[in-house]
């Protein structure tokens, strides 16, 4: 694996996510649980499965996510078909990824 640059850290999360799928695990992004301190300063990239106003959806598909915090930042579907779940972890809404779906900026 190529050394992570300080410069692109969306980037370099993405090819970590990315990684973790190609291994075959399903990757969950979602809202954090209500008991929990988001951590919402310093942030580079928010993305809110929750907030349905960031996303641009083809049924539940996931075509592009935007950064909550109003930046230009944003991921769009690369392969397959990441899908907003409703009611996934916690109760909370959910974006679901399999081995099979990816998105990048």
């Amino acid at each position: 694996m190529k050394t992570p640059n300080p410069d692109q850290p969306i980037r370099n999360t993405l090819k970590h996510l990315a990684l973790a799928l190609t291994m075959g695990a399903a990757m969950y992004l979602g809202a954090a649980p209500a008991s929990a301190t988001p951590v919402t300063t310093g942030l580079t990239l928010h993305l809110d499965a929750s907030d349905s106003s960031t996303m641009t959806l083809d049924g539940s598909t996931v075509n592009e996510w935007r950064d909550k915090n109003g930046s230009a930042a944003k991921m769009t579907r690369d392969n397959g078909a990441p899908t907003v779940v409703a009611s996934g972890i916690g109760g909370l809404p959910t974006v679901h990824f399999t081995n099979g779906s990816s998105m990048g900026d």
